[in-house]
């Protein structure tokens, strides 16, 4: 951890890929609210002020068919839970970010 400075990479890779989720909110009015801290972090998703669980159902699985695995939380699973693992790269940030964009496009 201390070798490859894994704390520091997930302070500034969570930080890149929460900001390109935010900026991805003012295209996709789906997007809610972007909660978290490092690379543990969650897209709430709501359609005219209602939990958008069945939509997140969608994300998830056209994420899934692209090769990105995140997971839904919170009562109605409108929420899209991102856990990667450590060694995330801002890469692999905008890879999630890109594909997230292109599978809320898709409604």
């Amino acid at each position: 951890i201390e070798d490859e400075d894994i704390l520091e990479n997930c302070r500034t890779t969570g930080t890149h890929l929460k900001q390109r989720i935010l900026e991805l909110g003012n295209k996709h009015q789906i997007i809610h609210a972007v909660r978290g801290h490092g690379l543990a972090l969650g897209v709430d998703l709501r359609l005219d002020g209602q939990s958008a669980g069945s939509e997140a159902d969608i994300v998830l699985n056209k994420m899934k068919d692209r090769g990105v695995l995140v997971s839904s939380e919170g009562p109605d699973g409108n929420v899209l839970k991102i856990r990667p693992p450590l060694v995330f790269s801002a890469d692999n940030a905008d890879q999630l970010v890109e594909t997230l964009d292109l599978c809320l496009s898709e409604f």
